[in-house]
């Protein structure tokens, strides 16, 4: 039995009913599956039908209804489906991913510039080079715009996908990822 400072005998005021345990006779607050001093597991008592079912409310953890579609004390809401908590997170994912490709294509596009500004005179091969770069961080850009602006589904995985081919790759990587789990809110975005 919990003891009460005002009344060792009175537990009236700690408003929780308690149970013994069967094993070392030490009184346990109902609703344990297991004993507190000892380990043991607990003899539950039988649930009817009639007995009230309760549950913590996940926000202020205040005992509510098990069939309450919302807390009455702090009002938080449990008919929010999964459904549409994840297209919130889906849209999240999307600007993330189309932040992550610009990105990639810009620092690209100065990386390049740095690289081709130092050097003597760049060969013929390292002008491919750059020119399939600078065209690689372009399309970045352009799909991160085309995810922002939710427009064309494969363009933006398509600008995202030619975000790894730069020196900005470091966010590329993350783009691509981010932009392929939208795909939904690409789609009916």
């Amino acid at each position: 039995m919990t003891e009460n400072p005002i009344n060792p005998e009175d537990d009236s005021l700690t408003g929780v009913e308690e149970m013994k345990c069967g094993k070392c006779g030490r009184d346990t607050p109902d609703g344990m599956r297991f004993c507190g001093n000892c380990g043991c597991e607990l003899e539950s008592p039988a649930v009817t039908q009639d007995a009230p079912r309760n549950r913590h409310c996940v926000t202020c953890g205040r005992v509510i209804s098990w069939d309450a579609n919302a807390c009455q004390y702090c009002g938080h809401d449990f008919r929010v489906t999964p459904a549409t908590a994840a297209k919130g997170s889906d849209e999240d994912t999307l600007l993330i991913g189309a932040v992550f490709s610009m990105l990639a294509g810009i620092i690209s596009i100065v990386l390049l510039l740095v690289i081709n500004m130092e050097g003597a005179g760049p060969s013929d091969t390292e002008l491919l080079i750059s020119a399939v770069m600078y065209a690689f961080a372009g399309l970045a850009i352009l799909g991160g715009l085309s995810s922002l602006a939710r427009v064309s589904w494969p363009l933006s995985v398509f600008g995202a996908a030619c975000s790894i081919f730069g020196p900005g790759f470091f966010f590329g990587i993350p783009a691509l990822v981010l932009t392929a789990k939208s795909s939904e809110a690409l789609k009916t975005g």
